[in-house]
C-alpha cells in the first residue's frame, strides 16, 4: 500500500505527489479521460525506456485528508532536469541555458517518440527528466497528456492494417491514443 509523501509539482492539466518508502510517485489528471489517456502513452513508451515505468492501473487513492485524490496512476519518478525552484522551467536563463544545453538529446527523444507514431509537441526541459537503466541514465518524457504528446495518426483508415502498438491501444480503446 502506498503513502502519498507530499506534493511535489503541477503542471498544467496534472499533479505529481511523491510517495513514501521508494522512489515512485502518483501522477493524478483533471478528470479519468485524461489520466487514461496519459496512463496509455506513458505504458506504450516506457516499454522503449521513453517514459518513466508505471506500477498501478488508474485509479484514485485516499488523500492523508481523508478525500479521494484525483484520477492518476503509479509511476516511476524521474530526477528533473530544470534548475531548483524552476520545476515546470520557465524563459529565465537558467532554463534558457539548460535548454540549450540539453536541445540536442530532447530532439532525440522527440525523433524517437516520432518513430513509435507520437508527437512530443511540448518538449522542453519541463517536460523531460532521467531515469535510471543498466547503469546510465536515460532522458525520458514526464509529460504524457494530449496537450503534450499526441498520436500522429489521425484517420481510422491509416491504421486499418496496423498492428503497432500504438494502433492496438487505439483500437482497444476505440478513440485515438
Amino acid at each position: 500500500m502506498y503513502t502519498i509523501e507530499k506534493f511535489v509539482d503541477e503542471g498544467s492539466r496534472s499533479s505529481f505527489y511523491s510517495l513514501s518508502g521508494r522512489r515512485r510517485g502518483f501522477k493524478t489528471f483533471i478528470n479519468k479521460s485524461d489520466a487514461e489517456y496519459a496512463y496509455e502513452v506513458q505504458v506504450t513508451l516506457s516499454q522503449y525506456d521513453l517514459a518513466p515505468r508505471v506500477y498501478s492501473e488508474v485509479g484514485r487513492v485516499r488523500m492523508s485528508n481523508g478525500e479521494l485524490s484525483r484520477w492518476g496512476y503509479v509511476t516511476e519518478r524521474a530526477k528533473l532536469i530544470t534548475p531548483r525552484g524552476h520545476e515546470g522551467g520557465c524563459h529565465c536563463d537558467r532554463c534558457e541555458d539548460m535548454d540549450e544545453y540539453y536541445s540536442e538529446e530532447i530532439f532525440a527523444l522527440k525523433m524517437e517518440l516520432s518513430g513509435l507514431g507520437f508527437y512530443f509537441g511540448d518538449c522542453h526541459i519541463g517536460n523531460v527528466g532521467h531515469i535510471r537503466r543498466n547503469g546510465e541514465d536515460v532522458l525520458v518524457c514526464i509529460d504524457t497528456g494530449r496537450e503534450s504528446v499526441e498520436s500522429e495518426f489521425t484517420d481510422d483508415e491509416a491504421m486499418d492494417g496496423c498492428n503497432c502498438t500504438v494502433c492496438q491501444i487505439i483500437k482497444r480503446k476505440g478513440q485515438y491514443a
